[in-house]
């Protein structure tokens, strides 16, 4: 289990930073509410990144801004987090096949 959790720390951290890079920094608000958590288990199974942020004026109060950025087709910004996370699957590739190098290597020894 403990190469396989820290792979998944890593992919954590992985997709984070992608986040926090192709999201838009209007107010900085969206980039300062991304939050990621990873299952609570021995072995977790996934990890999961979102953000909080809200639009404050009064006619779209509490309107989740980064749902509209994203899925909007009027958006400039539209798909912008989703191909973020698509161009990092190289990334977590790697980090998962060195948790299987890791993981076998345990089982050889």
């Amino acid at each position: 289990a403990g190469p396989w959790t820290a792979a998944m720390r890593e992919v954590e951290d992985i997709a984070r930073s992608s986040w926090m890079r192709a999201m838009p920094a209007d107010s900085g608000q969206s980039r300062a509410k991304i939050t990621t958590a990873m299952q609570s288990k021995p072995v977790p199974m996934w990890v999961r990144v979102k953000t909080t942020a809200t639009r404050s004026s009064r006619k779209h109060r509490n309107y989740r801004y980064p749902n509209r950025q994203e899925y909007d087709p009027r958006s400039r910004n539209k798909g912008r987090l989703t191909r973020s996370i698509e161009g990092s699957v190289g990334r977590v590739q790697g980090a998962l096949d060195r948790a299987a190098r890791a993981i076998e290597d345990k089982w050889r020894a």
